[in-house]
């Protein structure tokens, strides 16, 4: 009987040690960004799930610093936005110290033996809660966009680009592989395209030539 009391024992010991584990292992959560280094592309981020205290109390944990930010990236291009304070993300926390990647890139030895730890989180922002979700959302196109729908870039599924924004800047040349077609006027360096005039020609009922390419 007493084996069996003993057995029982550390049997309620090791479940009440891997229930107070599992308590305390952190995967992921969304958090909100507090401030954002876009030098570094890091961020402080407060974290939004609460820990709960073994007196059933619960409390907000502590501001992470120097989380590194995700943005889409490969082949050497990049997807870069602005990051806000207040913009909701996604925090990760890796299974090991990645203090040692992180300053050098490279692979190397966990400088800590820390797992799941709140140091080693990265950032991922875009995740949303139910009351920040993306208005008037297109599920019929793929678009760049302004939250508020002001400006943006969208391709629809029949290969339509549509650009709306309140000004459209080039730095290089342009060309064209296809004809164009202007709803409204065409102004080069202050030369109307339908207001334009010529001087120097007679008045009368015949035509110039085609431009010559």
């Amino acid at each position: 009987m007493a084996n069996e009391w003993n057995n029982a024992d550390l049997g309620n010991a090791a479940a009440a040690f891997a229930d107070e584990s599992a308590k305390r292992l952190r995967v992921a959560m969304p958090g909100v960004i507090v401030s954002f280094d876009k030098d570094a592309q890091t961020a402080t981020v407060q974290p939004l799930i609460k820990q709960v205290m073994a007196d059933g109390t619960t409390r907000l944990l502590p501001v992470l610093q120097d989380v590194p930010v995700s943005f889409p990236r490969g082949g050497g291009f990049v997807l870069t936005f602005p990051v806000a304070e207040g913009d909701e993300c996604e925090l990760t926390f890796h299974d090991r110290c990645i203090d040692g990647w992180w300053a050098s890139g490279d692979a190397s030895e966990p400088l800590d033996y820390r797992i799941h730890d709140l140091s080693d989180a990265t950032a991922r922002v875009g995740i949303s809660s139910l009351p920040n979700v993306v208005p008037a959302f297109d599920g019929g196109a793929t678009a760049l966009r302004k939250l508020d729908g002001s400006a943006f870039v969208k391709i629809d599924a029949a290969g339509v680009v549509r650009i709306a924004g309140t000004k459209l800047v080039v730095d290089c040349p342009i060309e064209y592989a296809g004809g164009i077609t202007g709803i409204g006027d065409v102004v080069a360096d202050t030369v109307s395209l339908k207001h334009h005039k010529h001087g120097g020609v007679a008045a009368g009922s015949t035509t110039t030539q085609e431009p010559v390419p």
